[in-house]
């Protein structure tokens, strides 16, 4: 998966470096889904937002290939018959064209054209009109109708594989019933035949159907759970910061405070007092200054006083002034609201990600609103990580990045990590809005 470029610093783009003012906020006031909102919506898209949805599009994709084995096998079949009357040419073309342009859209869009029932339905007129064209009972065509209900087992319920194929295998009937009529004994036995070899097929098919339809519907009770369970213990995790939050800024935090104002009215009697006075006043100046940090990351007050906006733009200065890279800040208003204390979290995790590791000389922070999703992109130009990177990292014990995408999961949301050595990493979130 490619890598987008490093964006360049824009010229109406404010920027913070070392020693810079707080990176100042452009309030996006553009329509949802207009410029790059669009841009990080068209790259999450094609991402699952539940396991039902993965689910189906996965097997759809497993579905598209088994289609175009299915329609290949009909065509060579019906071309291998013992008869072709003139229309088959025309059909095998239509057939085919069919099929790859179906296929095709599912592989680009992870979406067919018309409804899947639909597209199915027309699949088994296909292979219905080859029996006439292509012998009838002695055409070859059989051998496809009867592998029909186990690829139907990919993705539809057990009713729909048990009633799929019974398009194709009336026309199979018809031509029987005809051949039958004028007197082909052979006719007789080939429908009996092929009647108990489907038959067969089919009580096979629904059976599988029916416990990948239980096993789905489990999985989803199951991910439900997951889900319910990670949000309480985000919410626990949210209220336990605060409350230690609240208790170190009402506590130590001025308790040093007013230490630091008794040092302050202490009059030295010598040079030597006088200078461990002052490196005293600023081993508790740093310990101040620590402590503020601290309070702030468990739970920003800036968040609660200045909003979204101000807190993410005040957390890029800090990063920014500590490691030494440029932040590139862009906020919509309005995305800013439900999820304001996740996507903060969100936001501090990932570019503390890249201060401590990435080696970048610039970072982009964009949060927007696109079509009633929040899409959130932390991109920098800095080492990157090889692949299995995120793996090993948990095995060593740095879970941050596993622990951001539980988070997400846990909102509904998901996380997509693009990322290639020497060429940065791009994480995208999406959330629901």
């Amino acid at each position: 998966m490619s890598l987008p470029r490093p964006i360049p610093p824009a010229r109406d783009t404010p920027i913070s470096g070392p020693s810079s003012d707080p990176a100042p906020v452009r309030h996006d006031r553009r329509a949802p889904g207009h410029g790059r909102a669009a841009g990080i919506a068209a790259r999450l898209s094609a991402e699952p937002g539940s396991v039902d949805e993965l689910t189906r599009r996965e097997g759809a994709v497993t579905l598209a290939r088994g289609r175009l084995a299915l329609t290949t096998a009909t065509a060579a079949a019906a071309f291998l018959g013992p008869t072709r009357e003139d229309g088959l040419w025309v059909l095998l073309v239509l057939g085919v064209a069919w099929t790859v342009w179906t296929n095709l859209r599912v592989l680009r869009h992870r979406r067919l054209p018309l409804p899947l029932l639909w597209c199915s339905l027309v699949d088994g007129l296909f292979v219905a009109a080859a029996f006439p064209l292509s012998g009838g009972t002695d055409s070859l065509v059989a051998v496809p109708l009867i592998a029909i209900p186990s690829l139907l087992t990919v993705l539809y319920t057990p009713r729909e594989t048990g009633l799929l194929p019974v398009v194709p295998y009336l026309a199979f009937l018809a031509c029987a019933i005809v051949e039958i009529a004028r007197g082909d004994g052979d006719a007789a036995r080939t429908l009996l035949v092929v009647t108990l070899a489907l038959a067969a097929t089919m009580v096979i098919a629904v059976l599988a159907s029916r416990v990948r339809v239980r096993a789905a519907a489990r999985t989803s009770e199951l991910y439900a759970l997951r889900r319910g369970l990670l949000a309480q213990a985000l919410a626990a995790e949210e209220r336990a910061s605060r409350r230690l939050s609240e208790a170190l800024h009402d506590h130590a935090l001025q308790t040093l405070l007013a230490a630091a104002q008794d040092l302050g009215e202490v009059v030295p009697r010598d040079d030597a007092s006088r200078a461990t006075l002052l490196h005293a006043q600023r081993n508790l100046a740093d310990g101040i200054g620590d402590l503020r940090r601290t309070v702030r990351q468990l739970h920003p007050i800036t968040l609660s006083s200045g909003g979204l906006a101000g807190a993410i733009a005040r957390l890029a200065h800090e990063q920014a002034e500590r490691t030494g890279f440029e932040a590139r800040v862009d906020v919509d208003e309005a995305a800013c609201g439900r999820h304001d204390e996740l996507v903060f979290s969100l936001v501090r995790e990932l570019v503390t990600n890249a201060a401590k590791h990435a080696d970048a000389d610039q970072v982009v922070v964009r949060v927007e609103a696109t079509d009633g999703w929040i899409d959130l992109e932390v991109v920098d130009d800095g080492v990157g990580m090889a692949d299995g990177r995120e793996q090993e990292a948990v095995g060593d014990g740095h879970i941050g990045l596993a622990s951001t995408r539980e988070r997400v999961e846990a909102a509904g949301g998901w996380l997509v990590v693009e990322s290639a050595q020497a060429r940065g990493t791009a994480v995208r979130v999406r959330l629901p809005g």
